[in-house]
């Protein structure tokens, strides 16, 4: 399930930066930004949205916390930045998007190595 979320977080990052690229008089565009740092953010974006897809879960411990701190400072300028009419709603949703599915794969969890169960001794009175 995650997979998927992921694939779609990219696909509508891909979809504004090839919008942005080859026709940026579109309507589809008229909602997002053509400035050049949100293009690097959306390419930066799309890199760990590949980095995520190729990576099989369990994934490293330090990996996921870059990604969810990734995650939270993204979605806390996205909100703001929204909030005080200072971004595209495309932007601001395919941001949003991307940073609600690194959140969800930052979350997963990480199963512990199983135990060896005890062994119970039998008491005998002698």
């Amino acid at each position: 399930m995650s997979k998927t979320i992921l694939w779609f977080s990219f696909i509508t990052l891909a979809f504004l930066v090839i919008c942005v690229m080859f026709a940026p008089t579109s309507p589809a565009i008229w909602l997002a930004s053509q400035l050049p740092g949100y293009m690097a953010l959306r390419l930066a974006l799309m890199s760990v949205m590949v980095a995520l897809i190729l990576t099989e879960p369990p994934r490293n411990r330090w990996f996921r916390l870059f990604v969810g701190g990734l995650a939270i400072g993204l979605t806390s300028w996205v909100l703001s930045a929204t909030y005080q009419n200072q971004m595209q709603f495309l932007d601001s949703t395919s941001i949003l998007i991307a940073s609600i599915s690194m959140g969800i794969v930052a979350l997963e969890y990480t199963p512990e190595p199983a135990a060896e169960p005890k062994k119970l001794r039998a008491k005998h009175g002698h």
